[in-house]
């Protein structure tokens, strides 16, 4: 079949690439997991000195957290506060982007996992207190029930993938196997069974484009809420194309319109 288009497209497409950059993803969350429930684990067996205040529990750090030691609020653990720093660095710092160079790394990772209270507290001359310890603990938690909700959209990203992939599958092996030959060949019948077949993966292709469009437009409950489109972005950033599934599928649209048009041509010369 002559049409260029067709020879261009090989067996493996953006959609296969984005399917293995989810999983890739998805071990990667599963393993931010378990640094936050570690990390979380062992800060929870470091004892805290007496709360800063009676005034109730704190929700998070906040300045009343950061009440130096100078301040005698009681006995704490000389180190704690390095121990959890040192904890942070060995569980949960491999699992992000950042680059720890010094003290300041330190206090960036730490408000960006976080909180800029959290990592002033635990970065300072500040006592290791019940409240700091609770607000390190609610901090990280909160952490981790983020990862898992991405984790949840991921998987749910990475179903509808392998269902794509397995409509793809055959369109694109079709479209390979006649790439080289010579309509020349076939009469009438066989031509039109070709348009067909072609006008059926178009239908097919165009419908998975107007759900894919459609998807984009909805919240991602899974992850709070997030936009569908946001996630995307976020998740296929290193791919040349901002939404490689949806180019996907637009380009093979395009290529079996364009096989279309050359059976088409076919056919009218032998009516």
């Amino acid at each position: 079949m002559t049409a260029n288009a067709t020879t261009t497209e090989t067996a493996t497409t953006d959609v296969h690439r984005a399917l293995e950059c989810v999983t890739e993803q998805r071990e990667s969350v599963a393993d931010r997991i378990d640094a936050f429930e570690s990390f979380a684990a062992r800060v929870r067996e470091l004892p805290a000195g007496p709360s800063a205040t009676t005034a109730g529990p704190v929700a998070q750090a906040t300045p009343t957290v950061m009440t130096s030691r100078a301040a005698g609020t009681g006995p704490t653990t000389p180190d704690s506060c390095a121990i959890v720093r040192q904890t942070f660095l060995e569980t949960i710092v491999p699992h992000t982007t950042v680059e720890i160079d010094g003290e300041e790394s330190v206090v960036r990772a730490l408000a960006a996992e976080f909180s800029r209270d959290i990592a002033v507290a635990l970065t300072t001359n500040a006592t290791w207190t019940a409240e700091l310890k609770t607000a390190v603990i609610e901090a990280a938690t909160t952490r981790r029930f983020e990862a898992e909700r991405l984790q949840e959209a991921l998987e749910a990203e990475a179903e509808r993938l392998e269902t794509l992939v397995a409509d793809l599958d055959p369109i694109v092996a079709w479209l390979r196997s006649t790439a080289a030959e010579s309509l020349q060949q076939y009469g009438f019948d066989e031509l039109q069974a070709k348009h067909d077949r072609l006008e059926e993966f178009c239908e097919q292709l165009e419908t998975g484009i107007e759900e894919r469009q459609e998807r984009l437009q909805e919240p991602v409950r899974e992850a709070g809420d997030v936009p569908y489109r946001t996630l995307v972005e976020s998740v296929y950033a290193s791919f040349d194309a901002r939404y490689p599934v949806l180019a996907t599928l637009t380009r093979l649209c395009r290529i079996c319109r364009e096989c279309q048009r050359t059976v088409r041509d076919h056919l009218v010369r032998r009516a």
